[in-house]
């Protein structure tokens, strides 16, 4: 309940990190502000259920949509990370 009444669902919203452009074309504009928001808010270093919620989101981060409507992402295959972009 904290993280869903705590996320501010602004539409104006624009990620500029790096990357950004990727990321705008892999996720719909509210799916990545909720992924951003997740990231920013998770203490998974220190909280169990935060760990375990950072898990399910990282399971679900990448993958072929038009497979199925559980990924994050826009058609993208299942591959292991290199970069430090997804934990931070």
């Amino acid at each position: 309940m904290e993280l869903r009444d705590s996320f501010s669902n602004d539409e104006e919203k624009q990620w500029e990190g790096e990357y950004a452009e990727f990321f705008q074309l892999c996720f719909h504009h509210k799916t990545l502000l909720q992924v951003l928001y997740l990231r920013s808010v998770l203490n998974w270093r220190r909280s169990k259920i935060d760990r375990f919620i950072a898990a399910l989101c990282l399971g679900a981060l990448h993958g072929e949509s038009h497979h199925s409507p559980s990924y994050f992402s826009n058609r993208m295959p299942r591959t292991i990370n290199t970069k430090s972009y997804s934990v931070g």
